[in-house]
C-alpha cells in the first residue's frame, strides 16, 4: 500500500467514528488524491482529499488547489503528524487538516468537527536502503516518457524498451513514483497520477546552472543569431537544441531578451566552442555574454521529447520549464507562459491544474 493509500484508509476510520456513519474514500486524479463522501442530518456531503507524508511551512501556499469553476465542495489536507503549532496555523488559514494522531479540523458551512488526538502516528521501520530519486538522471527518463503519453498506462518492460534502463532499474523508478503518489498501479501498468506535483518537486529538486556553460558574445542582432547557429552546427554534425529564454520564444512567446541558450550532446561541447568561435566570431566571457552553450547535467535526457519549431530544435515543455523556474532574468514569468501553452496541451490539464503549475513559477 503506497502512503496515500494509508494515510486515507486512516482517516477514513477517524471519521467513520466521529460520524457514526460509514464514509467512502475514492481515489481520483491530479489535484485531489481521492474524494471523501459521507453524511451528515441526512444530508450528503463531499470533500475534495490531499495527501502529504509531511507539511512545512513552505508548502502553506500551494495545500489546497483552487477550485473548478462551480465546484463548492471543501478540501481536506491528510498527512501523517501535525503539530501543535502547525495544526494552529492551519486552521488560521482555514484549511482542513486530519494526522495518523487522530487531530481532525474540518470547517465548512454545516459542518464542524474538531478532534484532538491522542494516539502516536505509526513510526517507520528503519532502514538503511537508499532512497531511489526519480530525478536523476537516468531515472528521469521514467517521468519524461510518463509526460510525454501522459493518457498511457505502461507495461514495466515497455517502459524500459523506451528509455533504455534495465527492466530492474525501470522498475524501481515506477515503484518509488507510486510510492510517491506521482503515478498508479492499476494491474501492474504504471500511468501518471498527479503532473503538478512532480512538476513542482522537480522544479525544487533541479536547477538549470547544475549544467555546464560556455559563454559568448557574437557580433550578430538576436533575430540572426538562431539561423546563423544552425546552418554552422549543422554543417559540423553537431546536434543542438535550444532552451530557457530562446526556447520559450519559439513555442511560447511573451518575454523580450537578448539571450540565445542551447544544449549540445554530452562531449560535444569542444567541437561546438570551436565552431562558434571560428564561425560566428565568438568572443568566449567568462561572465555575461549572449550566446551560451550547456553541457547537459541531464545528458541524453534533455533532449527526450525535442520539438521542431519554424525548422528549429527545440526541448520539450517538460525540460524547458524546469529549465527556466530558476533562472533569474524573467524565468519565472517565460515558465508560467509555457505552462499556460505548450505543458498544459501536452498534458491535457483543466484550467485549474494549469493554475497550480503556474504557482510553481510564483
Amino acid at each position: 500500500m503506497n502512503p496515500a493509500a494509508g494515510l486515507l484508509a486512516t482517516i477514513e476510520g477517524l471519521l467513520h467514528d466521529w460520524l457514526a456513519a460509514p464514509v467512502q474514500v475514492r481515489r481520483i486524479g491530479d489535484g485531489a488524491d481521492a474524494v471523501m463522501r459521507f453524511t451528515v442530518d441526512g444530508q450528503p456531503r463531499e470533500l475534495l482529499v490531499q495527501t502529504k507524508e509531511r507539511v512545512t511551512r513552505a508548502d502553506l501556499e500551494r495545500i489546497s488547489p483552487p477550485r473548478a469553476e462551480g465546484d463548492d465542495r471543501g478540501w481536506l489536507l491528510v498527512t501523517q503528524e501535525l503539530s501543535p503549532s502547525m495544526r494552529a496555523e492551519l486552521r488560521n488559514l482555514r484549511i482542513n487538516h486530519a494526522d495518523l494522531a487522530g487531530n481532525v479540523y474540518i470547517r465548512e458551512p454545516g459542518l464542524y468537527v474538531k478532534l484532538e488526538g491522542d494516539r502516536k502516528p505509526p513510526r517507520r521501520p528503519p532502514s538503511t536502503a537508499r532512497r531511489l530519486n526519480p530525478f536523476s538522471k537516468r531515472a528521469s527518463l521514467v517521468l519524461r516518457a510518463l509526460m510525454e503519453e501522459p493518457k498511457r498506462a505502461w507495461g514495466v518492460r515497455e517502459i524500459a524498451g523506451e528509455t533504455g534502463l534495465s527492466v530492474g532499474h525501470a522498475s524501481e523508478v515506477a515503484q518509488e513514483l507510486v510510492r510517491r503518489a506521482y503515478a498508479r498501479d492499476a494491474q501492474g501498468r504504471i500511468s501518471l497520477d498527479s503532473a503538478a506535483a512532480v512538476l513542482r518537486d522537480w522544479a525544487g529538486a533541479y536547477d538549470w546552472r547544475k549544467n555546464g556553460v560556455t559563454s559568448f558574445v557574437v557580433p550578430f542582432e538576436h533575430d540572426e543569431v538562431a539561423p546563423k547557429l544552425q546552418r554552422v552546427m549543422d554543417s559540423a554534425g553537431v546536434s543542438f537544441a535550444f532552451t530557457l529564454l530562446a526556447g520559450a520564444e519559439r513555442v511560447a512567446p511573451h518575454v523580450q531578451h537578448g539571450q540565445t541558450h542551447l544544449y549540445v550532446p554530452a562531449g560535444k561541447a569542444a567541437i561546438a566552442a570551436d565552431v562558434v568561435r571560428e564561425k560566428l566570431y565568438g568572443e568566449p566571457v567568462s561572465a555575461g555574454g549572449t550566446l551560451h552553450l550547456l553541457d547537459p547535467y541531464y545528458r541524453e535526457g534533455v533532449f527526450y521529447g525535442l520539438r521542431t519549431v519554424d525548422e528549429m530544435p527545440v526541448v520539450s515543455p517538460v525540460q524547458l520549464f524546469i529549465d527556466l523556474v530558476n533562472y533569474p532574468l524573467r524565468g519565472a514569468e517565460a515558465a508560467r507562459m509555457v505552462a499556460l501553452g505548450p505543458l498544459a496541451s501536452q498534458l491535457g490539464l483543466e484550467r485549474w491544474q494549469t493554475q497550480e503549475l503556474t504557482r510553481i513559477a510564483d
